[in-house]
């Protein structure tokens, strides 16, 4: 994939030198592609307590403290009549999803909205 203005990536946290906090995941926001093939970014990065802006994050493939990464991409299963995005956590299920005419393209709302029978677990 190629980094661009406004998409979301994950930003590997440094957490504390005494390991009270551990490094993490956050979500971030492209908002600056610095380098050729876009190994460095500009992430406006997003923590609990608040933005935090960085310039020439370098990529990882892996998760590594200061470093850029893609998320994680899930894959459906559907099994009977009960379809679940797996490939992050919690695992997301909707029964009665199954056999029901796909929504068209821009519609906003999520799931209960575009199929209002469909049980969300």
């Amino acid at each position: 994939m190629t980094p661009t203005v406004g998409r979301i990536v994950h930003y590997q946290s440094f957490g504390t030198p005494g390991g009270e906090y551990l490094p993490e995941p956050r979500a971030a926001i492209i908002t600056t592609v610095t380098s050729a093939g876009g190994h460095k970014v500009g992430l406006a990065v997003l923590n609990p307590s608040g933005l935090f802006f960085n310039d020439a994050v370098p990529f990882s493939e892996t998760p590594k403290p200061g470093h850029w990464n893609w998320p994680p991409r899930g894959h459906v299963a559907i099994q009977g009549d009960t379809v679940s995005i797996i490939g992050g956590n919690p695992v997301h299920s909707v029964k009665g999803l199954v056999g029901h005419a796909r929504p068209p393209l821009g519609v906003p709302g999520s799931i209960p909205a575009v199929f209002p029978n469909a049980e969300v677990h």
